[in-house]
């Protein structure tokens, strides 16, 4: 599949400008900016933003289905231009011979949850997010999801005006994020599509929710365990 050109000369050879993401934000830093959280769809966007860039190998074969490599390039942008996310997606996956999505079922949801880690400290030192783990924006993320929500309604407008085929190229990703991709035709948003379907791992990569300990009020005898009760009592 050959590359995408650059996001800041992205022009269609259809006659028209197609909007560009605010600040340069990749695709699978949408979810943390808006929801506070990584979503599954997020990390499937971003194997298809690397594939587009020439980093993962993404083929479909007759037999075993989608494959997806670690490409010859990523080497060289591992120390440099990766983003650490993309850097742990990219470390994770197979340097000789391509995974298929079943080999991939077992292993790769761990390395999702080693990106969704990095997303989060990524945003919290970026001034987006206040602290990991609580979702919770900075006034600068406030700002940044208002630009991002008008960028999702050029991307509209642009479905609505030139099709679904108007996003094949470095729009994409961020279009299957936001859920304006039906188009079958499109390789990489099928490949997507069967890989969120088929490694999923945790259905939320957001922040673990932290129990709070058992408020004891004064007055309320907390309930007897009764095993270890007797357990004492010997």
């Amino acid at each position: 599949m050959k590359s995408w050109a650059p996001y800041g000369a992205l022009v269609s050879g259809r006659g028209f400008t197609a909007p560009v993401p605010p600040v340069d934000l990749r695709p699978g830093q949408l979810g943390v900016v808006l929801l506070g959280r990584v979503i599954v769809g997020d990390i499937a966007a971003t194997l298809v933003d690397l594939a587009g860039r020439g980093l993962v190998d993404v083929a479909e074969d007759p037999e075993r289905g989608w494959l997806l490599g670690r490409s010859p390039a990523a080497a060289e942008h591992e120390r440099g231009a990766l983003a650490g996310f993309e850097a742990r997606l990219v470390g994770g996956l197979p340097p000789v011979r391509p995974a298929d999505l079943a080999e991939l079922a077992r292993t790769y949801p761990k390395v999702m949850a080693r990106a969704r880690g990095e997303l989060a400290r990524d945003a919290v030192r970026r001034g987006w997010l206040r602290r990991v783990g609580c979702g919770q924006r900075t006034r600068q993320g406030q700002v940044l999801a208002l630009r991002l929500r008008s960028f999702q309604r050029e991307l509209r407008r642009m479905r609505s005006e030139h099709g679904e085929s108007a996003f094949d190229g470095p729009l994409l990703p961020y279009a299957l994020h936001f859920g304006l991709v039906r188009a079958r035709e499109l390789p990489l948003a099928r490949f997507a599509g069967e890989l969120g379907r088929r490694v999923r791992g945790p259905s939320r990569l957001g922040p673990p929710r932290i129990r709070a300990p058992p408020v004891r009020r004064r007055g309320v005898v907390p309930p007897v365990d009764r095993r270890a009760a007797q357990a004492a009592r010997g």
